[in-house]
C-alpha cells in the first residue's frame, strides 16, 4: 500500500469514525429525546389524573354545597356548576388522550414485547384503565343528567337527588365517591408504580445507550490511534532500515541490500537504491575488464596497438557509448602512432570534427543543440609518470541519451586502469627482456663449464677407442648446442626432459659407473610448455654438488606427472651429499635464482621447495599451476 494510500486509509478511517461518533450521537440524542418523551408521558398521565381528581372535587362542591360555595367564594375562587362541568369534561377527555399516548408510545411497547414484568404491568394498567374510565363515564353521565334535570335548582335538591328516580342520578354520590377513590387509592397509586417502573426501565436504557455510545467512541479512537500507530511504525522502521542501507552503501558496502519489502514509496525507493547499488557494483566491477582484457592478451607477441585496440573495444562495450576513441600523445619514443577509433569515430570526417573540437583536459561536454554532431562527449587522459600515453575519448550521437556523471567517471576509471595496464605491460616487457638477458647469460655460462667436462669424456672415449660411444656422445653434444643456440623462449616439457637426458648421457663419461640416472614423463603433461633451460640446471647442481661430493655410487631421478586439479608435478631426487637447509642460499646459486624467476612469471602461483639434509641427498619438487599461465 502506498504511502499515500495509508494516510488516505488513515484519514478516511478518522472521518468515518467522526460520522460514525455524530451518527451515534444524534441516535443517541435521539434515542434520549424518545425515552425523555415517554417518560414525560408517563408524568403527564400522573399529572392529567390528578387535575381531573381536584376538578371532580371542585365539580362535586359546587353541586352539592351550594352554601359552602357562597360562603367560601370570597375567600376561594370557584367556577360555577356549568363551567366547572365542562372543565371536568374536558379534562376528562385531555386524560384519556394522555393515557392513550402514553399506552400506544413506542417504547412502552418495546419494553412490553421484551420485558416480562413491563409487559404484565403493561396488561393491568390496560385493565384498570377501562375500570376508570368506565367509572369516570358513569359519573359524566350522571353530572350530566344532574344538569339537566333541574333539580339543582330547587332548595331540597340533596334530597330530590337521593330520593330521584332516575339510577344515574340517585346514585351519583356513591359513584362520585368510588371514582374518586379509585382514582386516587388505586388508579393513580399504580399508575405511579407504572410509570416508575417504566421509567427505570427507560433510565436503565438511556444509560445502556450512553455507556454504549461511550465505548463504540472509545473504540473508534481506539483504532484509529492503533492505525495511525502501525502505520506510522511501519514507516519508521522502513526509514530506519533505508538509512542503515544508504550508509552501508555509503561506505561501499554494494552487496548490502536494504531489506524493505513493503509496497509503499519507501519500498520503491529502497528498491530503486538496490538497483543502484547493483549498477554502481557492475561499474566497479567493470572497471576491472579492461585490465582483465589486456592482462589475458599479453604475451610475447603482443604490441601497443593491440593494447589500444583492446582499450577501445572494451571502452565502447562497457560504456555503452556510440564512438570511443584512443588518441596517442604527439611526438611518442615508439613513434607518431594514428588516432585508434571505434564506431561512428570510425569515419574520418566524424574523427576530424572531434579532434577539432576538444582540449586535453578531462571533461563530460553535454551539446546544447540538438544540430551538434555529438549529443555528449567524455575526455580523459591516460596518465603516466612521464606525463600521459594520451586522451580516452567517447562521444554519444546525436539525438541520442547523453553521457552522465556517472559514465565520466567510469571512463575515467577506465582510462586510469588502462594507463595502468599500459605502464604494467611496459614494465613486463621490460622484465621479460631482463631474464632473456639473463637466460643468455646463463647460456654462455653453461656452455663453457660443459663443453669443458664433455670434452674431457670425449678424449678419454678416444682414447679407449670407443669409436661408437665417441660417434654417440658427439651427436648428443650437436643436439644440445642447437638446442641452446635455438632462440625459442619456451619449449614443452618432454623437449626440456629429452635435453635433459641427453645431458645426463654426457655428464656419465665424466662419471662412468658411479652416476646412474632414471627420467620419467606422463603422457598427460609431455606437451605442456614452459621456459626453456628451466630444469637443466637443477640436473647440474644435482651433479656438482650433491653427487660429484660423495664417494659411493650416484644416482639422479627426475619425474614429471600430473595432478588431480590439472597442474603438474616435477620432482628431481638425488642420493648425493646433501646440505642444511638452515645454511642454504638458493639467491647465491645463479641456476637456482634464475629457474625461481622465470617459474614465477612463467607459471605464477607455483611452488618450488627443496628438502635436504646432510648425507641424505636433496629433493627439488616443482608444482605448476596451468591455471593462470602466462605462455
Amino acid at each position: 500500500m502506498r504511502i499515500r494510500d495509508k494516510f488516505i486509509g488513515i484519514l478516511g478511517s478518522v472521518f468515518l469514525n467522526i460520522l460514525l461518533i455524530v451518527f451515534l450521537s444524534l441516535f443517541a440524542m435521539a434515542e434520549l429525546q424518545r425515552y425523555q418523551t415517554t417518560a414525560e408521558r408517563g408524568a403527564e398521565v400522573i399529572t392529567r389524573s390528578r387535575a381531573m381528581f381536584t376538578l371532580l372535587k371542585d365539580l362535586s362542591i359546587t353541586a352539592f354545597s351550594p352554601d359552602t360555595y357562597s360562603r367560601l367564594k370570597d375567600v376561594f375562587y370557584y367556577e360555577k356548576f356549568d363551567t366547572t362541568l365542562a372543565n371536568w369534561e374536558g379534562s376528562v377527555g385531555e386524560f384519556r388522550a394522555a393515557f392513550r399516548a402514553f399506552m400506544a408510545d413506542p417504547t412502552i411497547r418495546a419494553l412490553a414485547q421484551t420485558d416480562g414484568t413491563v409487559r404484565d404491568e403493561y396488561k393491568t394498567a390496560n385493565t384498570m384503565s377501562d375500570k376508570a374510565f368506565g367509572r369516570l363515564d358513569s359519573v359524566n353521565e350522571g353530572f350530566h343528567k344532574l344538569a339537566t334535570s333541574g333539580i339543582l335548582a330547587r332548595d331540597d335538591y340533596y334530597l330530590r337527588i337521593v330520593t330521584s328516580d332516575d339510577l344515574k342520578i340517585s346514585g351519583l354520590f356513591s359513584e362520585v365517591r368510588s371514582a374518586s377513590y379509585y382514582l386516587k387509592n388505586n388508579f393513580e397509586s399504580y399508575m405511579n408504580h407504572f410509570v416508575n417502573a417504566i421509567t427505570a426501565r427507560v433510565n436503565e436504557t438511556r444509560n445502556a445507550l450512553t455507556w454504549s455510545f461511550l465505548a463504540i467512541t472509545l473504540f473508534s479512537v481506539v483504532v484509529s490511534l492503533s492505525l495511525a500507530i502501525v502505520f506510522g511504525n511501519r514507516i519508521l522502521r522502513n526509514m530506519k532500515t533505508l538509512k542503515a542501507g544508504m550508509a552501508g552503501i555509503s561506505r561501499g558496502d554494494f552487496s548490502h541490500h536494504i531489506g524493505v519489502i513493503s509496497r509503499d514509496e519507501l519500498g520503491d525507493l529502497a528498491r530503486d537504491i538496490n538497483n543502484l547499488a547493483d549498477e554502481l557494483k557492475v561499474n566497479v566491477d567493470r572497471i576491472l575488464h579492461v585490465t582483465r582484457d589486456i592482462g589475458s592478451e599479453i604475451d610475447s607477441e603482443v604490441n601497443l596497438s593491440l593494447i589500444r585496440k583492446i582499450i577501445v573495444e572494451t571502452a565502447r562495450r562497457e560504456t555503452g557509448a556510440d564512438g570511443v576513441a584512443f588518441l596517442p600523445r604527439p611526438g611518442d619514443v615508439l613513434g607518431e602512432q594514428p588516432a585508434l577509433a571505434v564506431g561512428i569515430l570510425e569515419h574520418p570526417e566524424t574523427l576530424q570534427a572531434l579532434l577539432a573540437s576538444i582540449g586535453t583536459r578531462a571533461e563530460l561536454v553535454v551539446a546544447g543543440s540538438e544540430q551538434s554532431l555529438f549529443s555528449s562527449r567524455i575526455i580523459s587522459p591516460l596518465p603516466s609518470g612521464t606525463g600521459a600515453h594520451g586522451l580516452l575519448v567517447a562521444v554519444t550521437g546525436p539525438h541520442k541519451a547523453a553521457f552522465t556523471d556517472l559514465d565520466f567517471i567510469l571512463l575515467r576509471s577506465y582510462a586510469d586502469f588502462s594507463a595502468l595496464s599500459i605502464d604494467n605491460y611496459l614494465k613486463y616487457r621490460e622484465l621479460i627482456e631482463l631474464r632473456e638477458a639473463e637466460l643468455q647469460s646463463l647460456q654462455a655460462r653453461i656452455q663453457p663449464h660443459f663443453l669443458y667436462n664433455v670434452l674431457n669424456g670425449l678424449i678419454g672415449l678416444n682414447r679407449m677407442g670407443n669409436r661408437n660411444g665417441l660417434e654417440a656422445a658427439v651427436l648428443d653434444l650437436k643436439d644440445l648446442l642447437r638446442y641452446t643456440l635455438d632462440h625459442s623462449q619456451t619449449v614443452t616439457l618432454s623437449e626440456e626432459l629429452a635435453f635433459v637426458r641427453k645431458y645426463l648421457v654426457l655428464q656419465k663419461l665424466r662419471f662412468g659407473e658411479r652416476f646412474e640416472y632414471e627420467v620419467s614423463c606422463d603422457d598427460s603433461c609431455a606437451g605442456l610448455r614452459l621456459p626453456k633451460l628451466l630444469l637443466q640446471p637443477l640436473a647440474e647442481n644435482a651433479l656438482i654438488h650433491g653427487i660429484e661430493l660423495m664417494p659411493g655410487q650416484g644416482r639422479l631421478v627426475i619425474t614429471a606427472q600430473g595432478t588431480p586439479n590439472s597442474g603438474v608435478r616435477i620432482v628431481i631426487r638425488d642420493n648425493g651429499a646433501g646440505f642444511d637447509l638452515k645454511t642454504h642460499d638458493a639467491a647465491s646459486r645463479v641456476g637456482l635464482s634464475n629457474v625461481t624467476k622465470r617459474l614465477e612469471l612463467a607459471y605464477p602461483g607455483s611452488s618450488f621447495l627443496i628438502d635436504s639434509a646432510p648425507g641424505q641427498g636433496c629433493t627439488v619438487e616443482i608444482v605448476l599451476k596451468t591455471q593462470g599461465a602466462r605462455l
